[in-house]
């Protein structure tokens, strides 16, 4: 149908060129008919002055512990999976540090039960559906999207970036797209729970260049 449809439509818009890619390979329509205008968040929205210290303590997050942030759909795709086994790694050498998951979706209790698994469930904050999406990214240090299949152009990424946080995502889909790699965040190979943790760990432990990356995000 989307195909038959196209042979009547002047333009399609895509999100990013991974999304125009995809669809003309999956549906076969030309790719002279498509024209890429990317997404955008609100940098208004995205920078207003918010109390972290009264957001962190109505999730119960002690003000001294780092938060280690996503927003998201808890579904196979997005990879959730590996974020949970990343934490377990990070916590080993930051135990004063919690992993916020800001969203639901099917796997939910499949991933608060890994979570009870790898002994680190005091240490995850699952906190269901919210609307309040700038509040729960002004108490993140780190913002990390770990998908796993695909991915298109993700506004969660965005914004984080607005709100000057250095992002750690998955290398996959339309992300390059919008993460500059060691210059506005850092891509990891996707299902690699090692490497997720290891470029958690590192800007944990260089809060300049997290800073660094935050702000060149944020620009």
């Amino acid at each position: 149908m989307e195909r038959f449809l196209s042979k009547f439509t002047d333009r399609i818009i895509a999100a990013s060129n991974s999304i125009k890619e995809f669809t003309v390979k999956q549906q076969k329509i030309s790719p002279d008919k498509f024209i890429v205008i990317y997404d955008c968040a609100s940098t208004e929205k995205f920078s207003k002055t918010l109390e972290a210290d009264s957001v962190k303590k109505n999730l119960n997050i002690p003000i001294d512990y780092s938060v280690i942030g996503s927003v998201g759909r808890f579904v196979e795709v997005k990879g959730y999976t590996y974020l949970i086994q990343a934490a377990a790694e990070v916590i080993k050498k930051f135990p004063q540090v919690k992993f916020l998951l800001v969203g639901d979706g099917p796997l939910r209790s499949e991933l608060e039960q890994q979570a009870i698994k790898l002994g680190i469930k005091d240490n995850v904050v699952f906190t269901g559906m919210r609307r309040d999406i700038p509040e729960m990214l002004s108490v993140m240090n780190i913002f990390v999207l770990p998908s796993a299949l695909r991915e298109g152009c993700p506004l969660s990424i965005l914004e984080a970036m607005a709100m000057s946080k250095p992002v750690v995502a998955s290398r996959l889909g339309g992300i390059p797209e919008e993460v500059s790699d060691n210059k506005s965040g850092i891509l990891v190979p996707p299902k690699d729970p090692n490497s997720l943790a290891n470029a958690i760990i590192n800007l944990l432990l260089d809060k300049n260049k997290a800073r660094e990356l935050g702000q060149v995000g944020r620009k």
